[in-house]
């Protein structure tokens, strides 16, 4: 399994007051909450990432694949908490704009074999087998207007080479036999 958090400051550019006092960003496991909505104990949340930063208009990147593992099990799956500290002396015009600049998102991309598995047993077609003595063939046929006493009223060509199939016609026909329209319709009919 695995599991990436990416944060993104969008279309702003908002520089801390100092590089003495940088922006903290922390994430944290969600503290477990007691029946009153509140957390049990107030520093029973688990820090996992905590980054300094000068600026917001970067994009940050966490590997979380190891909370991920614990999301399997719904009882350790209480979500994650994040904390964005600003510098001692902020704009007051930062932290209502925050919420437009941030954007987040979460991929977890899960690729046990157990989970990829297919319910359905793959097995062979149905295979009739074909000779190569009574498949169907293209034979030649020349027709010759001499013969068939059209010579009068035909002047040109001589004849022409009229082929014909001969043979049994496998369903459905394979590329091997070069097959033409007619010759396919002809094998669904």
């Amino acid at each position: 399994m695995l599991a990436q958090l990416e944060i993104q400051f969008s279309h702003n550019q908002y520089q801390g007051s100092s590089s003495v006092h940088p922006f903290e960003l922390s994430l944290y496991k969600a503290p477990q909450m007691t029946l009153r909505g509140t957390s049990a104990h107030t520093y029973s949340r688990q820090l996992l990432v905590e980054q300094s930063f000068a600026h917001l208009h970067k994009s940050f990147a966490f590997n979380l694949t190891e909370v991920a593992k614990e999301w399997q099990t719904p009882s350790k799956n209480l979500g994650l908490f994040l904390e964005i500290s600003l510098p001692a002396s902020p704009e007051s015009s930062l932290c209502s704009q925050l919420d437009s600049m941030l954007s987040t998102s979460l991929l977890v991309v899960s690729l046990t074999p157990g989970q990829c598995k297919s319910p359905r047993r793959r097995r062979s077609a149905y295979y009739v087998p074909v000779s190569a003595s009574n498949i169907c063939k293209p034979r030649r046929l020349y027709i010759s207007f001499t013969e068939v006493g059209w010579e009068n009223w035909i002047i040109a060509p001589q004849g022409y080479l009229a082929n014909y199939c001969l043979g049994e016609c496998p369903f459905p026909l394979t590329e091997e036999l070069n097959s033409t329209n007619h010759a396919i319709l002809q094998t669904i009919v």
